[in-house]
């Protein structure tokens, strides 16, 4: 059942992103970034808005890293799936900084790997 809620909610965040109009990204496809990292953050039991307001430009690299990945498809697939954090780590170019975060260590945008 919770693989479904989770699911349906990146679905309702896709619509939404998909619905933006006027101000599509300029390849023509939605940016999925800012709809995948938040949640694949939760799976590693971190707060987007909360990294936000404390690291704006760690957020910022981090959403660019997301931007720039080549398998958000398969990301978004494994969100709805119910993916552990475990097999984020395969395939998510965030997965290495969302662990050290995680395990409580602060980061800047300069440390990352």
């Amino acid at each position: 059942m919770e693989r479904e809620t989770l699911r349906d909610r990146i679905m309702a965040r896709v619509a939404a992103v998909l619905g933006m109009g006027d101000h599509p990204p300029p390849s023509g496809k939605p940016d999925l970034a800012p709809l995948l990292m938040p949640t694949m953050m939760e799976r590693f039991g971190l707060d987007r808005s909360a990294l936000a307001a404390t690291s704006p430009d760690l957020v910022s690299m981090l959403e660019a890293r997301c931007r720039q990945c080549a398998v958000k498809s398969l990301c978004m697939d494994a969100l709805s799936r119910g993916v552990t954090v475990e097999g984020a780590q395969l395939f998510c170019p965030n997965a290495s900084t969302f662990e050290t975060l995680r395990s409580g260590e602060t980061l800047s945008p300069g440390k990352v790997s």
